[in-house]
C-alpha cells in the first residue's frame, strides 16, 4: 500500500510566513535596487498611459476590421405548431392542428465595394485608426518626457536633502562657535536667538526635503507603473537627442485631426448630394416550386447606398398556392425603382455642405501654422535654457574654483573651519543649480521633439 506524505498541520503556518517573507525580502531588494536613467526610459515605454494608448489602438483596429467585412450574412428558420379547430356550421368542424417548418432563409450584404455610405464608414473607421496611432506615438513620447521629468525630481530631491543637511550641519556649528564666543564675551544674545533661528529654518528645511523625496519617488513611481528603487547615475546632454530631427507635421495630432475633419467634410458632401439627388432600384427574383416546397432566390442594389444584397428562401413543406400534386412553377422577377427626393432646402444643404469643406480647409490652414509657431518658440525655450544651463555650469565652477582657494588657505591656517564649510555648502549649491538648469534643458529638448512630432528614441 502506498504512503502519502503530508505536511503536519503545526508546521504549515510557518513555512508560509516563512515563504511569505522571502518573497517580502526578495520584493524589498528588487525596489532597493538603483534606477539608472536608461532603466527609467525603457520601462516608460510601457507605462500606464502608453498601455492605455495601445488599448485604444488596439480597439480602433477591431472597429476597422469590423467596418471592412467584404460580407454580412444572417440565417434563420424554425418550427411552428398550430392547435385548434374551426367551427364551419353545418360543414361540421375543422381540424386546425398542424406542424411544419418556417421558411429557411440566407440574407447577404456587400458593404465593401469602395464607394457609397459603407464605403465612408470604413474611411471613418480608418481615419479612427490613424488618430489612435498618432495618440499612442504622443503617448510614448509624453511617458518619456514624465520619466524623464519624474527621474530628475527623484534624483534632484536627493541633492537638495543632502544640502539642506550640509546647511543644518553648518549653521549648528556657527551657533555651536557664536555660544563659546559668548562665554568670553564675543558674542550678544540677539546673535545667539539669530543662529538658534536659522538652526530651526534649516531643521524645517530638512523635513521639507525628506517629504519631497518622499513625493518625488511615489509620483515617479505612479509614472512608471511599477515600484524603483533610488535613482543614480548620469543624465544625457539634452543637445544629443535632438541629432537630426526634422519636423513630421502630419504626425502631430492637432495637425492629423485636422485633416482628417476636411477629409469627414468631403464625405459629408458626398452623402448630401446622394440624398438629394434621384435615385433607383434594381430588384431581380426567381422562384421555382411546387404544391410541396418552394425556392425563392433574389437580388437588389439601391444606387443611393450602393450595397448590393442578395437573399435566399427555402421552405421544405410549405408549396406555392394554387398549385396541384403534380404542378411545377418557375419564375423570373426583375423591377426597377425611381425615388425624387422633394427637399426644397437641398440647394441650402449643399451649400453648406461646401461651406463646412472650406472651413475645415482654413482650419487645416490654421492649424499648420500654429504648429510652426508652437516649434519656433520651443526652440527659442530650448536655447534660453541651453543657455542658462551654460551660466550655471560657469557659476558652479566658479564655486568650485573658490572652494580650492578656501581648502588652501584653511590648510595654510589662514581660514577658518567654519569658512571652509560654508564654502563647501556653496559649492554644493551652485552644483545643484547647475543639475537642474541642465534638466530643464532636458526638458526643453523632450519638448521641442514633442512639438516636432519626433520620438528621441528614433534618434538614439
Amino acid at each position: 500500500m502506498q504512503r502519502t506524505t503530508r505536511t503536519r498541520p503545526h508546521l504549515r503556518l510557518p513555512l508560509i510566513a516563512l515563504c511569505a517573507a522571502a518573497l517580502a525580502v526578495a520584493a524589498s531588494a528588487r525596489a532597493s535596487d538603483a534606477l539608472t536613467f536608461a532603466e527609467a526610459l525603457r520601462l516608460s515605454a510601457d507605462a500606464p498611459l502608453v498601455r492605455l494608448a495601445e488599448r485604444s489602438l488596439d480597439l480602433a483596429r477591431r472597429q476597422r476590421a469590423v467596418a471592412a467585412a467584404p460580407v454580412r450574412g444572417e440565417i434563420g428558420g424554425g418550427y411552428r405548431w398550430t392547435f385548434g379547430e374551426r367551427d364551419a356550421g353545418a360543414a361540421g368542424t375543422v381540424d386546425l392542428d398542424a406542424a411544419g417548418f418556417d421558411p429557411v432563409t440566407l440574407a447577404l450584404s456587400f458593404p465593401t465595394v469602395g464607394i457609397g455610405p459603407a464605403a465612408d464608414a470604413l474611411a471613418r473607421a480608418q481615419a479612427d485608426v490613424e488618430r489612435a496611432a498618432a495618440e499612442l506615438a504622443a503617448a510614448r513620447r509624453t511617458a518619456r518626457l514624465d520619466a524623464t521629468l519624474g527621474f530628475q525630481r527623484a534624483l534632484r530631491a536627493r541633492q537638495a536633502l543632502a544640502l539642506a543637511e550640509a546647511d543644518l550641519a553648518l549653521a549648528d556649528l556657527e551657533r555651536a562657535a557664536a555660544e563659546l564666543r559668548r562665554e568670553v564675551g564675543a558674542a550678544s544674545e540677539p546673535e545667539l536667538a539669530r543662529l538658534a533661528l536659522a538652526s530651526g529654518r534649516a531643521a524645517a528645511a530638512v523635513a521639507a526635503a525628506e517629504h519631497e523625496v518622499a513625493a518625488a519617488d511615489r509620483l515617479l513611481q505612479v509614472t512608471l507603473g511599477v515600484a524603483t528603487g533610488p535613482p543614480t547615475g548620469p543624465l544625457p546632454d539634452p543637445l544629443t537627442w535632438l541629432g537630426d530631427a526634422d519636423a513630421a507635421w502630419e504626425r502631430r495630432i492637432d495637425v492629423l485631426t485636422a485633416r482628417l475633419q476636411v477629409a469627414e467634410t468631403d464625405r459629408q458632401a458626398s452623402s448630401t448630394l446622394r440624398d438629394a439627388l434621384p435615385s433607383g432600384t434594381l430588384t431581380v427574383g426567381a422562384s421555382f416550386g411546387d404544391a410541396d416546397s418552394q425556392l425563392q432566390v433574389g437580388g437588389a442594389i439601391d444606387s443611393r447606398t450602393l450595397q448590393p444584397s442578395a437573399n435566399l428562401s427555402y421552405d421544405p413543406d410549405s408549396g406555392l398556392p394554387g398549385l396541384g400534386q403534380a404542378d411545377r412553377s418557375r419564375s423570373l422577377t426583375v423591377g426597377i425603382g425611381l425615388r425624387v427626393p422633394l427637399n426644397p432646402a437641398v440647394g441650402d444643404a449643399i451649400a453648406a455642405a461646401r461651406i463646412g469643406r472650406e472651413r475645415a480647409a482654413a482650419q487645416l490652414d490654421l492649424t499648420r501654422a500654429r504648429a510652426e509657431i508652437d516649434v519656433q518658440q520651443r526652440r527659442v525655450e530650448l536655447d534660453g535654457a541651453i543657455a542658462n544651463a551654460e551660466l550655471a555650469r560657469a557659476g558652479a565652477a566658479l564655486a568650485l574654483a573658490e572652494l580650492e582657494l578656501a581648502r588652501l588657505r584653511h590648510a595654510g591656517g589662514h581660514l577658518a573651519e567654519i569658512a571652509l564649510r560654508r564654502a563647501e555648502v556653496e559649492a554644493d549649491r551652485a552644483r545643484l543649480e547647475a543639475d537642474r538648469a541642465s534638466d530643464s534643458a532636458r526638458l526643453a529638448a523632450l519638448r521641442l521633439l514633442d512639438a516636432l512630432a519626433v520620438d528621441p528614441a528614433d534618434l538614439e
